[in-house]
């Protein structure tokens, strides 16, 4: 969740800048579409366009309140500001080649990003608002996105790939 990006586009992107917003790789479709001037797919995206991160605009944001981190269909983290909750799990999804196999639990641990990168230090028991926040965040992603078994108002179906082959355009 904390994967640094490097983008070079020489006379548009200035060099040696650092933006410190979220954004994730599902962002680069809607970003490239902007960027083209080409018209989005009709169906609802989960990125947003983030090219004003990318070309410096003065004053741009993240649009994202909160990034979720799900392993399968299990909500396991969840990342907002400085501020990363690691979700208490009575079993955990271990990878994506093991379904059957699920991983041990974990109690639940709330991390500021800003002071502990490696995440070492729990600092729920001093953060009681932030807990709380992050509780909320939790539902609503559940409620949206479901989590396990639990089916969320927006979640789509899951797609089987017939074959491991890339895809490719015919021409």
């Amino acid at each position: 969740m904390r994967v640094p990006m490097i983008a070079r586009w020489p006379g548009r992107i200035a060099a040696g800048v650092t933006c410190r917003e979220l954004a994730t790789t599902m962002d680069i479709l809607p970003t490239f579409c902007s960027l083209t001037e080409t018209r989005l797919p009709s169906r609802k995206l989960d990125g947003f366009d983030i090219s004003a991160l990318l070309l410096g605009t003065e004053g741009a944001k993240s649009q994202y309140k909160a990034l979720y981190y799900y392993r399968r269909r299990q909500l396991q983290a969840i990342r907002t500001g400085d501020w990363k909750y690691h979700l208490p799990l009575k079993a955990t999804h271990p990878n994506w080649a093991s379904p059957e196999k699920p991983g041990p639990g974990r109690s639940g641990k709330l991390v500021n990003l800003k002071s502990d990168l490696q995440e070492t230090t729990d600092v729920s028991a001093a953060n009681p608002d932030v807990l709380r926040r992050m509780a909320e965040l939790m539902r609503e992603a559940v409620e949206t996105l479901g989590n396990d078994d639990l089916q969320g108002s927006e979640q789509r179906d899951a797609s089987t790939l017939s074959s491991s082959l890339p895809l490719t355009l015919k021409k």
